[in-house]
């Protein structure tokens, strides 16, 4: 039996005071419990605001190849051309992640619901599914203004889910800690393999667990903003590494040992 804890979340249960705790980028749970070949799937994603009324309006786009495909839905009222984007760099990044973990007999599909920033949110969904094929629901933000940092957060929150993901369908076991801390990084990294550029204020750095948020999502807080310092010798004073200059080289070096360690 696997139980596998995501960014800013709990396995079991997820604290009342989250909503209010986390940054505009939300928090997001992956729980998977196997039943041989099979897995019962929990996916949810919470994110913060102050708004409770979303557009209706939907819209929907999609991008696939033959073992991945990622769908978006949008609560929003723009008129939907960097959707596309977004939703090709998500691609990116899940395969990034899929590709050096090996597996190859699943195919797995995204259900990824874009909210404005600044509209409270959560979406949740509970599936038995088989090896053969695996379904995952999130939400992620999306922010008109900010369109690059928007894209960069779900880049990071949809690697670091699938990992998890993986983890579990190919058996692999870690602590809660080893776990995270690994999930945390190979987020950061595919996001940088995906868009091309990470961003020191991109990632994980605040410690909710020293404000007062307990359980799981403390403890996965905690780990991330230790995480996030693990990182720091690839920045210089811009505050972002480039792919292809000499840190952006270094940091995919890194970025590639890690993914070999983790399922060697």
């Amino acid at each position: 039996m696997a139980c596998i804890t995501a960014t800013l979340s709990a396995c079991v249960s997820i604290p009342d005071n989250l909503q209010q705790s986390i940054s505009w980028r939300g928090a997001h749970l992956t729980k998977i419990i196997r039943f041989g070949s099979n897995f019962f799937i929990s996916t949810a994603s919470i994110l913060p605001g102050e708004k409770r009324s979303i557009a209706t309006k939907m819209q929907i786009t999609a991008c696939s190849d033959e073992n991945h495909q990622i769908s978006i839905f949008v609560r929003s009222e723009r008129d939907g051309s960097l959707e596309r984007s977004y939703c090709n760099n998500l691609l990116a990044a899940t395969k990034w992640v899929l590709k050096r973990s090996g597996i190859s007999s699943s195919r797995f599909s995204y259900d990824i619901t874009l909210v404005p920033v600044g509209y409270a949110y959560s979406k949740s969904r509970s599936r038995l599914q088989s090896n053969a094929s695996l379904s995952l629901y999130y939400a992620f933000p999306l922010d008109q203004y900010a369109i690059k940092k928007s894209i960069a957060a779900g880049s990071t929150s949809i690697a670091h889910e699938t990992f998890h993901v993986a983890s579990a369908v190919l058996g692999v076991r870690r602590s809660v800690q080893d776990e995270e801390f690994l999930a945390y990084r190979v987020g950061a990294c595919a996001q940088f393999a995906a868009t091309g550029f990470l961003a020191w204020e991109d990632l994980q750095r605040a410690d909710l667990m020293r404000q007062g948020l307990g359980g799981n999502a403390g403890i996965s807080s905690s780990i991330g903003a230790a995480t996030a310092h693990s990182f720091s010798k690839y920045f210089d004073d811009t505050g972002v590494v480039l792919e292809g200059s000499r840190l952006g080289d270094e940091l995919t070096g890194s970025c590639e040992e890690l993914m070999r360690s983790a399922f060697e």
